[in-house]
């Protein structure tokens, strides 16, 4: 129980972990979009 109640060493790792998660999520997104697009061929 003491690794998942365990405070942040370094408060910064959060923020990067969404920022990684929200460049994936674009790439997706940005994938989906693409395939959208040239469905049509």
């Amino acid at each position: 129980m003491n690794l998942l109640l365990r405070p942040l060493n370094d408060v910064n790792d959060v923020t990067w972990s969404i920022v990684i998660s929200l460049i994936i999520l674009l790439m997706g997104v940005g994938y989906v979009i693409y395939i959208i697009l040239t469905y049509d061929d």
